[in-house]
């Protein structure tokens, strides 16, 4: 490093933007939570619904606090997805860290061969897409779902493809696996 712990100017200038984006992604999640949950709320009949079926078991408070911490990370995943392009791939990297990669790399000879790798919707699996265009040497073609919506479908796929991935509609999925 240099000396004192100066860092360069790339260097400086990436930590900037990344805890703007992070004090941008703050202030835009509360405003969501507001908005879908403290004031008109969105889908709160369904919501509370589902849980009242998931449930059983809770009391009113406990559900009233597993739905308060449901708009929460809603609202949080909402914000870092609408602020994802402002942030470069380094940032993504520093915020999403993968375990055992050796394992991938050694059952593929070194990517030498495809994977195929099954993920669950924890966490925010956008981010998750981008921070794994950044640590892995092969492509990554994530299979989705199509929205209902053409401008927000178009809008992800945008924002999917950013760094070089290759989204797959669910559709075609199985045809293009097989390749």
């Amino acid at each position: 490093g240099r000396p004192g712990g100066a860092v360069g100017p790339v260097t400086y200038a990436t930590r900037v933007l990344l805890s703007g984006v992070g004090i941008a992604i703050g202030v835009l999640s509360s405003l969501v939570f507001f908005f879908s949950y403290r004031a008109p709320g969105y889908r709160k009949t369904v919501v509370r619904e589902n849980l009242r079926h998931a449930f059983p078991e809770y009391t009113d408070a406990q559900r009233q606090r597993t739905e308060r911490d449901f708009y929460r990370y809603m609202s949080r995943l909402a914000a870092e997805i609408a602020l994802s392009p402002l942030m470069p791939a380094a940032g993504f990297a520093h915020r999403v860290r993968f375990r055992n990669l050796e394992l991938l790399s050694e059952v593929t000879g070194d990517f030498g061969s495809q994977a195929l790798l099954l993920l669950i919707h924890q966490g925010n699996w956008e981010w998750m897409l981008h921070a794994a265009m950044y640590h892995l040497p092969v492509a990554v073609d994530p299979v989705y779902k199509p929205l209902h919506s053409a401008f927000w479908n178009r809008y992800m796929l945008r924002l999917r493809s950013r760094f070089g991935a290759t989204p797959i509609a669910l559709a075609n999925s199985g045809r293009d696996i097989v390749r």
